[in-house]
């Protein structure tokens, strides 16, 4: 598919994965980014509401995670496919030989993020989100996801500081309902 081929990311919306949304399309797309070495973020986003069981949403993220290279799970998402929400439950969910970067969200918990090589887990880091109001918890994990796509494009790598940053932008998210104040004052601010 040349439609990815340009580009050096790609990143996934689970949202968009039930069969009756785009599932297929998703699916081919994940597949077509990873043959033309385009990467392939995913964000799992799992909805109850979405799937008649969890067994057929954990095979719908099977046919997607194994062209993933970098994946954001909420302990959310995790319920719904019946997986442990821990680093060993999402390697239920990736093929044996498989290598990505995962981050696994707990809202005002602890993120746990894990370089995964050939199958097996080579770094773990724990990193806990700063305490804020929250005012709304919509856009957290985009917030998330988005500003570590950002500093992975910026050269970033260190797992630590991926997590640490990707917690600062979803508790900016939470502790606002507007959009970010420009002038660096408000809860936002604060926080970076």
């Amino acid at each position: 598919m040349t439609l990815v081929a340009s580009y050096e990311w790609v990143h996934l919306e689970g949202v968009t994965l039930p069969a009756r949304v785009n599932q297929a399309a998703v699916r081919q797309l994940a597949e077509a980014a990873a043959e033309s070495g385009t990467h392939v973020s995913f964000d799992l986003n799992g909805r109850t509401n979405q799937w008649a069981t969890s067994d057929a949403y954990r095979q719908a993220l099977m046919d997607v995670l194994q062209h993933c290279d970098l994946i954001f799970a909420g302990t959310d998402d995790l319920a719904v496919a019946g997986i442990n929400p821990t680093p060993a439950g999402v390697l239920e969910l990736l093929p044996s030989n498989h290598s990505a970067m995962v981050f696994i969200t707990d809202g005002p918990g602890e993120t746990t993020a894990l370089t995964v090589d050939d199958g097996e887990i080579t770094e773990q880091v724990t990193a806990t989100p700063s305490s804020v109001t929250v005012a709304t918890t919509a856009g957290a994990g985009d917030a998330f996801a988005g500003v570590v796509l950002a500093a992975r494009d910026d050269g970033i790598s260190d797992l630590d500081e991926l997590a640490t940053i990707g917690n600062t932008a979803g508790a900016a998210a939470v502790a606002t309902t507007g959009p970010f104040d420009g002038d660096g004052t408000g809860p936002a601010a604060d926080l970076f």
